[in-house]
């Protein structure tokens, strides 16, 4: 697990919710297959919800799971969690959506 740093933001305040620096759970996808084959090179964004902002393809994971209800998290290219946010919060998100976009 990586602690906070410039790439990797504290957090999430839910205890529910995995880590920040950790490894993003494997998860089985609505329309079929698993998280860990769709991450690239690059880093990706999950959505447990609807993302309200255009500009970044996302990766659904549905509602419920280990990513929660309602949030966008960033992966990062090595699989591990760098950061996340409440979809109601629209400025977070759309800071998300710049960072895997870049």
């Amino acid at each position: 697990m990586y602690g906070a740093s410039s790439i990797v933001a504290p957090g999430p305040d839910d205890p529910a919710l995995p880590r920040h620096g950790s490894v993003a759970p494997d998860v089985a996808l609505p329309g079929g297959g698993r998280l860990r084959d769709r991450l690239g090179r690059g880093y990706a964004l999950v959505v447990s919800g609807t993302l309200p902002v255009a500009g970044a393809d996302v990766i659904g994971v549905g509602s419920g799971g280990p990513f929660g209800s309602g949030r966008a998290w960033l992966v990062r290219p090595d699989g591990y969690l760098a950061d996340s946010a409440a979809l109601e919060d629209a400025t977070a998100v759309e800071r998300l959506v710049r960072a895997a976009t870049s």
